[in-house]
């Protein structure tokens, strides 16, 4: 497995940039969920505790399933594998089942940060380049 500080940064990996990218995106969502959004409503947001502990397992998780799956040379290989998975109305990916069992929140709805509106939110992390859809 992956070595990591004591401070949960992950380290120097191939892919540590599109980490980083990752965790502030989410970070950015949990922190100022979207207008719109159910977590609005609620008399009591995510603490910045956390937030900080999701975004530190998501980047552990997501460096788990890259190992072997980084490919520089041809960006698009092991894509799908790579790419992480929101819909409003399917189980959530795996991996986020997973971070969100890692900081003791399994039963916490990620889609409540987003617009009502929104039906799916999926992330690709293809060598060099970050995109999300």
């Amino acid at each position: 497995p992956p070595s990591h500080p004591k401070d949960g940064k992950v380290s120097q990996s191939p892919y540590h940039v599109e980490l980083q990218h990752a965790g502030e995106w989410w970070t950015s969502q949990l922190t100022n969920p979207a207008k719109g959004s159910p977590i609005l409503a609620a008399d009591e947001p995510l603490s910045e505790k956390t937030i900080l502990a999701f975004s530190k397992a998501l980047s552990l998780r997501l460096e788990e399933r890259f190992v072997g799956h980084w490919h520089q040379s041809t960006p698009t290989l092991g894509q799908a594998f790579r790419a992480i998975t929101l819909h409003r109305h399917a189980k959530p990916d795996p991996l986020l089942m997973k971070v969100l069992s890692d900081i003791g929140e399994s039963s916490l709805s990620l889609f409540e940060f987003f617009p009502v509106e929104a039906t799916e939110v999926t992330m690709y992390f293809p060598p060099t380049f970050f995109h999300l859809t």
